[in-house]
């Protein structure tokens, strides 16, 4: 049995002094890291913190997130990432839902506290600098504790990670990530970018998202040194990446769209980059010919904890009958295609795509309704709708829970839907994602105003400030005279979608 905080332990053994961090704030060694993970840890079980508790953080990416995720691994602490996106609301939600005892707040994110202070559960709120209403400063906790000698007995399903996913009810779910599947995440990843001591990997995507965090513990588990950039421009990002000689990232739109130009355009050439994630299409062949590095597409969630299925540029530029898959499960997954009645499904038919694998989290936290419709037979339910060809490529279809995928974030309409209700023109609406150049898609909401007059995405982007994170607002608006529906009185979204892809409307 390996846990979290035993991987970065043997990687601080071996690789002691080499950076593990390189950030604005400064470098950390790798025995700095260890030492620094191992007194918060001492601290945190001095302020009565035990096995089992929630360790919450609010923070952009940067040296000290890390910290906190090896020390809470190492008390045997639940640690609770929260979206940094996200408004005081929704905040005050995730955290009185996993009950969080001890919460670290970044100085940027300082206007958070009051209220999150005000949860019943919080007795302890840590800044990471100096900010109003914290007890101490990370630096302050950390002087004030001893070394942690010893961890309590964990076991492999030990919880060790919660994180909050959208839910059917527009509220966000809290997947509960265990130390082992938590382990062989990072492990599955480290062999799959045939990580090394020699890697310089910049931690774009941030640590609230499983995709950021897990690379992250992957990378640092062989010894490799993560760069973060801090404040960094799409404008900015191809610079970056040649000064910071970045071996491999992972860029989400509109980063990556605009990395593709910006080496297109300027000629930019990047010899130390050798594996980009995420980016797609035939422009991504072209900047990998030029640069002479390779990149890798994905296909995951966070029920999973992690990658599902993983497909390489040459796989899909070499034979056109793979456009637009989403590649083969990973060596510790196995997927099947279902229908609704549970019937596994063959080659070429469209149905739910199915997970099954050690790294699939046990359930929801505090959600016994949701965790007992995770499961069928041992398969859990991904939410989306896919189809298997004869090789064993995954083609992802679409979202059976309408999720939208927008530059990286996933938001539900329903959530959406609901503050866009409370406006006072608004008659009727649905909200749903439509194909877009540079977020993936697009959160569109289409409309019946009572006055009839038009209304925009800016009159719905101020109206939303304050109720919603900024990327659920609407960017596209379109006003109807009416919404069609089907015959349960559902919107008809297939029908809407259409309309407006058959009508080439880009922006409105």
């Amino acid at each position: 049995m390996t846990l979290i905080h035993q991987l970065l332990s043997d990687a601080a053994a071996r690789f002691s002094t080499r950076v593990a961090i390189d950030s604005p704030g400064g470098q950390l060694t790798y025995r700095e890291l260890q030492e620094r993970a191992d007194f918060l840890a001492g601290a945190l079980e001095d302020l009565g913190m035990i096995c089992g508790d929630t360790l919450a953080i609010l923070s952009p990416n940067c040296g000290d997130y890390l910290v906190c995720q090896y020390a809470a691994s190492r008390i045997g602490a639940i640690f609770e990432v929260l979206n940094t996106r996200h408004v005081t609301d929704e905040l005050v939600y995730a955290v009185n839902n996993a009950g969080a005892r001890t919460l670290i707040v970044h100085q940027d994110l300082a206007g958070h506290v009051g209220s999150l202070r005000a949860c019943p559960t919080v007795e302890w709120v840590i800044g990471l600098a100096s900010i109003q209403g914290a007890h101490w400063t990370f630096d302050e906790l950390i002087a004030r504790g001893t070394r942690a000698q010893s961890s309590p007995p964990l076991s492999d399903d030990s919880p060790a990670v919660l994180m909050y996913t959208s839910g059917t009810t527009g509220r966000p779910k809290g997947a509960l990530q265990t130390q082992r599947g938590s382990v062989q995440a990072d492990q599955t990843t480290a062999s799959l970018l045939e990580v090394s001591e020699h890697d310089r990997f910049l931690a774009f995507m941030p640590f609230f998202h499983q995709a950021g965090l897990i690379r992250a513990r992957a990378m640092l588990s062989r010894g490799a040194t993560i760069v973060m950039p801090g404040d960094l421009s799409a404008d900015d990002i191809a610079d970056y990446l040649r000064r910071q000689r970045v071996t491999v990232t992972m860029l989400v739109p509109p980063y990556s769209v605009r990395l593709l130009s910006l080496c297109e355009q300027q000629d930019i050439k990047l010899p130390d980059l050798r594996m980009l994630i995420g980016a797609t299409g035939i422009r991504v062949k072209s900047f990998c010919e030029a640069n002479g590095c390779r990149c890798m597409s994905v296909y995951g969630q966070t029920e999973v904890t992690g990658l599902i299925t993983v497909i390489w540029g040459e796989e899909s530029w070499g034979s056109t009958a793979r456009s637009g898959s989403v590649g083969r499960p990973v060596d510790d997954m196995e997927i099947r295609i279902q229908d609704d009645d549970g019937r596994e499904l063959p080659h070429g038919e469209t149905g739910e795509i199915m997970a099954r694998s050690a790294r699939c989290v046990p359930g929801y936290w505090q959600n016994d309704q949701a965790s007992a419709a995770l499961y069928s037979d041992g398969w859990l339910h991904t939410g989306d709708l896919g189809r298997v060809d004869d090789d064993g490529y995954l083609y992802f279809v679409g979202r059976k829970k309408e999720l939208i995928k927008t530059g990286g974030e996933n938001v539900y309409p329903l959530e959406v839907e609901n503050v866009l209700r409370r406006h006072e023109d608004v008659l009727d609406l649905t909200v749903m994602g439509l194909p877009d150049r540079d977020w993936g898609e697009a959160v569109t909401a289409v409309i019946v105003t009572r006055s009839g007059q038009t209304l925009s995405a800016n009159d719905f982007h101020s109206f939303c400030r304050g109720q919603l994170a900024g990327y659920k607002a609407p960017r596209r608006v379109y006003c109807v005279d009416e919404i069609p529906r089907n015959h349960t009185g559902k919107p008809d979204k297939l029908a809407l979608r259409q309309r407006f892809l058959a009508d080439r409307i880009t922006r409105p």
